[in-house]
């Protein structure tokens, strides 16, 4: 055994004794990215020796990088992913949920214990769901940074924890470790933000609960965004330029663009092969690539703490996609005092600085919910935050009150979250909305049924 190599901090520690110490047998781990939850997860591993555990992975590069830190305390762990050309079943598993959930559910019912990483990805239908029925875990554990979902109602966006839906998979936020901790304790590195260009997202189409890729690509031609991107990195000097776009026609294209300026450059995308890509990463560590480019390649699962300038040029309505591009560049080295953030489309604007993201709330709980799944985070300069500020105070030491509706003066964590976010909606845009949310008021009060019962 060699769990004596390193220590964790105090903070991956914690977490863990949740399930280990503690009695939590289903619940979620949020720890800002760039905070260890690899190390928490081989920890996690290790501590259940007497079971079978079997730890999920969103895809095969987050799988390399959690296997890398349990080989820490034993190499005896295996992989299981077809991506990766191995099928390997051991006292713990490492596997890609598409390769494992394929197996019979009598090999499936042998995992007693059940991680998943990124579990922001679990939905209450789908392979997470299914193989969760299946197994029927003794605990069930997710780990994320974004323990929670954006969804779209009439045009405005809402977001809901993963444990506060109806028959949530998770039932409550077993640990957190807040970013302000972590910049405090010295674990993320400081952010400069620059907002050099004033980007016009109203016209922009939308698919679900985001912009359109099409949309997005053809306002970046026409306002010649990326022509931008040139002046950045030779004004700037910042060693490793990392630029996240929408499409690979925006990424070809501007690899051109700085390749004609004299600039080292690749572009990564979905076009290229493992072999390819590896290259290409490789010649950006090593310093031989200056800008690499990316179409969702990168997003999660790069791990390169000297990145020290990330050039945003991919607007988002999601929380989460911006928490994780931001995420890149969030890691403490040597080399760098601190990492750039240049933003070409809106996104600080929107969503504000990711330092200001807090979990808030207390910790009482009912019915397996804890309050902190209701009320999630300072939100944007947007909407949202004039709901949060004029609706929503801290009263009776620290406990959250809803201020209007028929719920008002009850707490958060005794009211389904739809019903407080119709209410703010209403008040904050106009009473005479209310035909429009007939069949949505309908909900609430099947919801507030359900409520009074408990």
């Amino acid at each position: 055994m060699l769990q004596n190599t390193f220590q964790l901090r105090y903070y991956q520690q914690d977490a863990v004794n949740q399930f280990t110490i503690g009695d939590c047998n289903n619940g979620i781990i949020v720890c800002p990215t760039g905070a260890g939850k690899s190390l928490i997860i081989s920890a996690l591993a290790n501590a259940f020796q007497e079971y079978n555990v079997l730890i999920l992975q969103p895809n095969k590069e987050i799988l390399e990088q959690n296997f890398e830190k349990y080989q820490y305390y034993t190499n005896n762990g295996g992989i299981y992913s077809a991506s990766l050309g191995k099928r390997e079943l051991k006292q713990v598993t490492f596997a890609t949920i598409g390769t494992i959930s394929k197996l019979p559910a009598s090999v499936l019912r042998q995992f007693k214990i059940l991680v998943i990483d990124e579990c922001h990805l679990c939905g209450q239908l789908g392979q997470y769901a299914s193989l969760i029925q299946i197994i029927e875990p003794h605990k069930l554990i997710g780990l994320t940074a974004t323990p929670y979902r954006n969804d779209s109602k009439m045009g405005w966006i809402k977001y809901e924890m993963l444990t506060r839906k109806r028959d949530p998979i998770f039932h409550t936020i077993a640990y957190k470790y807040q970013i302000q901790d972590c910049i405090k304790d010295g674990f993320w590195c400081p952010l400069s933000y620059h907002t050099p260009v004033d980007y016009n997202t109203e016209n922009l189409t939308k698919r679900g609960n985001d912009y359109k890729e099409e949309a997005i690509a053809s306002y970046n031609f026409a306002i010649h965004l990326h022509e931008k991107i040139i002046g950045i990195v030779n004004a700037s000097n910042k060693r490793h330029f990392l630029v996240f776009l929408t499409t690979i026609e925006e990424c070809i294209h501007t690899e051109n663009l700085l390749l004609n300026a004299g600039i080292s450059c690749r572009a990564i995308h979905s076009k290229l092969n493992k072999k390819e890509r590896e290259e290409i990463l490789f010649g950006f560590k090593t310093g031989k690539i200056k800008v690499v480019l990316n179409v969702g390649v990168l997003t999660t699962g790069f791990d390169f703490p000297e990145l020290d300038c990330l050039i945003l040029c991919r607007p988002t309505m999601s929380l989460s996609l911006y928490y994780q591009m931001i995420g890149r560049a969030v890691r403490p080295h040597k080399n760098k005092d601190y990492a750039d953030i240049y933003d070409l489309c809106g996104n600080v604007k929107y969503f504000g600085r990711i330092e200001t993201l807090r979990f808030i709330g207390d910790d009482n709980r009912r019915l397996g919910l804890s309050s902190d799944a209701q009320i999630l985070i300072k939100p944007p300069k947007s909407f949202m935050q004039k709901v949060f500020s004029e609706k929503i105070k801290h009263e009776n030491a620290g406990s959250l009150v809803l201020q209007t509706g028929k719920f008002a003066g009850k707490a958060v964590e005794e009211i389904f979250s739809n019903y407080r976010w119709y209410v703010d909606f209403c008040i904050e845009k106009n009473t005479s909305y209310k035909p429009i949310f007939e069949k949505y008021i309908a909900e609430m009060q099947e919801q507030a049924k359900q409520i009074s019962n408990f």
